[in-house]
């Protein structure tokens, strides 16, 4: 996490502003490794992994999921962790 500037307080003091999120921080995913050939060799579709994702408390957009099931985008990783976990609900049971 970085910090934007300095400035200083109400009493002089220095003091760190707010940490901005850069987007190239480690808590976002960008590859979906093989996700989205795993869900395709199990004939999963698009709609029921996102149906399953969201249950799981995942808020992403649905077209997001897929943009990053083709390699296009990027998730926070509790996301696709949230979207892994959905995967393996739907191929196991």
């Amino acid at each position: 996490m970085e910090f934007s500037r300095h400035t200083r307080g109400i009493r002089g003091r220095i003091r760190r502003l707010t940490p901005w999120h850069h987007p190239a921080t480690t808590d976002e995913v960008g590859s979906s490794d093989d996700l989205g050939t795993e869900a395709e060799q199990h004939g999963i579709t698009l709609p029921s992994l996102y149906l399953a994702y969201v249950s799981l408390g995942g808020d992403a957009a649905e077209f997001e999921v897929d943009a990053y099931l083709h390699g296009f985008g990027v998730m926070p990783a509790d996301d696709v962790t949230r979207l892994r976990h959905a995967l393996w609900e739907l191929v196991t049971f």
